[in-house]
């Protein structure tokens, strides 16, 4: 996994909205694990948000946060 799918994942781990025993979202309804990987998903309370790629595949803009709405 990329660091910056570990990092998602971490945050879904800490969230109060997570069914850890199906690890899914009580508030999207994902399946957490599929849903950190893909670049264009973001959390529906804010806490990560899409990922945006040049072309190469590094990282434009990450813009993960652990509150919602918080500017880094």
């Amino acid at each position: 996994m990329k660091p910056e799918h570990e990092e998602r994942a971490k945050i879904c781990m800490g969230c109060e909205y997570l069914r850890p025993t199906i690890r899914t979202c009580k508030k999207c309804g994902c399946f957490m694990p599929a849903k950190v990987r893909l670049d264009f998903a973001s959390c529906p309370i804010g806490k990560w948000k899409k990922i945006v790629r040049n072309p190469d595949g590094s990282v434009i803009n990450s813009e993960n946060t652990n509150t919602p709405n918080q500017e880094e």
